[in-house]
């Protein structure tokens, strides 16, 4: 397969991706970087995956980790998000670790859905919180459906939204 790809621009700044070659993961890229023209990598952006196998011969592929990196002569960033999802394939914990070198610059949302699985509603939003790095709630919205108590749906019709910030 080809695993690796290059373009150089007519400034001389290459872009390199790499891509994975197993089958579940086939084609999916694993690895960006930009090149100055002196060959340094100045940027690389990778992305971590997992499979599932839910049934025989059904293979999911997910994001569970993304990190970013600037890589620069007078200082480096390297920034990380890491996600969790239900067994719906639905977000329910998004982290972002800010500068990982840092500490106090995270950042966690949580999400829980609305699911009524025997009519195959399965991913309305229900609650999400973004909490501060010491897990502080800083803001909060809940959403009740059909008149229904949190996390219960029968139809999907939104009846109540409520919105709270700086809990």
């Amino acid at each position: 397969g080809f695993a690796v790809g290059e373009v150089t621009d007519a400034r001389g700044v290459t872009t390199r991706t790499r891509v994975h070659q197993s089958d579940a993961l086939g084609g999916r890229v694993e690895v960006d970087e930009i090149l100055d023209t002196a060959g340094l990598v100045r940027s690389r952006k990778s992305t971590t995956y997992e499979t599932l196998t839910p049934v025989a011969g059904i293979t999911q592929v997910r994001v569970v980790q993304t990190d970013d990196e600037t890589i620069d002569p007078g200082g480096s960033l390297h920034t990380r998000t890491r996600v969790r999802y239900d067994d719906f394939f639905n977000l329910i914990e998004v982290m972002k670790q800010g500068d990982v070198s840092v500490t106090g610059d995270e950042a966690l949302t949580t999400f829980t859905w609305a699911t009524n699985a025997a009519l195959g509603i399965t991913s309305l939003p229900a609650r999400i919180q973004n909490f501060d790095p010491d897990g502080t709630l800083l803001a909060e919205s809940v959403i009740l459906y059909d008149n229904l108590p949190e996390g219960q749906v029968e139809r999907g019709r939104p009846t109540s939204v409520t919105d709270a910030v700086e809990i």
